[in-house]
């Protein structure tokens, strides 16, 4: 099974590699952004680290969304040569395209893990790929009042 960790660096790419032992078994691709912190770096259980470029030096104005609609067609790319079964994600804004070209034009399963840091609200990214998951989950348990399909298993990292 081709499962494919899907974050940004840092915060969030640590909170997803804590799923690593429970991926045992599969084929674990990891996808991020090419920042400096992630320059040979390799990790242990995962097959390939897929890095998409940053354009602009990845600028909020121009930067960003120039960044995102490129990743798209990188996404469909990749995918298209190693099909994904599972795409998991705990943010941040990359897992949008990734998410959307998977489900919709590789109907992959798609599992959302909200951040640990959200506690009274969701993420912007959270927030876009909630309707669409197949499996939203939440780190507090309160967020499920205002978020009715996402689920609480307790803390996951």
């Amino acid at each position: 099974m081709n499962v494919y960790l899907i974050s940004s660096p840092g915060g969030h790419l640590t909170q997803i590699l804590s799923l690593l032992e429970a991926l045992e078994e599969c084929d674990v691709y990891v996808i991020t952004l090419d920042f400096p912190n992630m320059r040979g770096v390799t990790l242990d259980g995962v097959k390939e680290i897929y890095k998409i470029q940053l354009i602009l030096n990845y600028s909020m104005k121009i930067g960003l969304p120039l960044t995102l609609l490129k990743s798209f067609f990188l996404f469909f790319q990749l995918f298209l040569n190693k099909r994904p079964h599972l795409i998991c994600s705990m943010g941040s804004e990359i897992a949008l395209p990734g998410f959307l070209v998977g489900k919709f034009l590789f109907r992959s399963k798609v599992v959302y893990i909200e951040s640990l840091t959200r506690i009274e609200d969701l993420s912007l990214t959270g927030k876009m790929v909630y309707h669409f998951s197949d499996l939203f989950l939440v780190q507090w348990e309160k967020l499920t009042q205002r978020y009715p399909k996402a689920g609480y298993r307790g803390r996951m990292i």
